[in-house]
Order: C-alpha cells, then structure tokens, then sequence
C-alpha cells in the first residue's frame, strides 16, 4: 500500500468514528432531553351552595381557552341537563363533568393561564349558586393546573362567569 492510500484509509476511518460519535452523541440528547408534558384531559368540579340549587333541566355550558384566547382547551354543552333527578345538584352537593378535550397534545407551557368561560341554558328561572367551581387539565406526566372561582351564584338563562388559571 502506498502512502498516500494509507492517509486516505486513515482519514476515511476518522471520518466515521467521527460521524459515529455525532449518532451517539445526538441519541443521547434525543433520550436525556425532556418531553413536554402535554394535555390529555380536563374536568369541572362543582360544589353547589346551601342557598339554591342547579335545576335538573339546566345546562352547563363551559368554554377553557389559552391565555390569549387563540386555542379552544377543552369544552362541554348542555351538561347535566335532563329530565330527570339525577341531573339536579342539590345544595351542599359537589358533581365532576368531564370536558372534551379540544386540543389534545397542546404542552402544558401552552396552557398556563388559561381562561375560562362557564354558563348556563335555563328552561324557565333558576338560580344556582355555587361555593366552588374548578376547571383541572390533567397533563401526560401526571401534573396538572387549575383555574378556580369560590363564591358566586349564576341567575337565570345565560349567566355566566370567567376566570383563569394564575
């Protein structure tokens, strides 16, 4: 072999330990570096007042954006709204709806301060006053975030409420 062939094979075999430490040393950092937790689910928690109670045929209604009002979060429509007992909430009685999820996948960075929007469809008059209402979105490493309002009361069809997340 002549010298020049052996730099050649010398530098050719650099150049792939090279290129191998790049692999490795780009796997490391796709496995060490940490993943965003994402959103994967949200409810409402409600503690109803001892001074009215949410009539069974009254809908809830509840609107969770980001902070600056550009993704829907979450959602629900006409919640607990029936015919039927059940769907009343009772004073001093605390109920969990469900929301559906509409932007699964969004970071939890993404989320912080959101907003919410909650109201009510009525048939008829109904006060319901509430002591407690809190949105939680539940996110992919188990942490979660939470906007709350204590203390008020929704009158009739189309009353509402907002508020956010800190």
């Amino acid at each position: 072999m002549t010298d020049i062939a052996a730099v050649q094979e010398k530098e050719a075999a650099t150049h792939e330990q090279d290129e191998l430490c790049f692999c490795l040393l780009r796997l490391y950092e796709l496995i060490s570096t940490p993943k965003q937790p994402t959103l994967i689910r949200a409810e409402l928690y409600t503690l109803t007042g001892d001074a009215d109670n949410k009539d069974h045929d009254t809908g809830i209604y509840l609107i969770v954006k980001t902070a600056d009002d550009r993704t829907l979060l979450a959602s629900v429509n006409n919640a607990d709204s029936s015919g039927k007992d059940m769907t009343e909430y009772n004073d001093d009685s605390h109920h969990i709806v469900p929301l559906v999820v509409e932007a699964p996948g969004i970071t939890k960075e993404d989320c912080g301060g959101f907003k919410v929007h909650m109201f009510i469809k009525t048939n008829g008059n109904d006060t319901w006053t509430i002591d407690d209402a809190r949105v939680t979105l539940y996110f992919s490493d188990g942490t979660t975030l939470v906007a709350e309002q204590f203390g008020f009361s929704l009158v009739n069809d189309g009353a509402r409420t907002d508020f956010a997340a800190p």
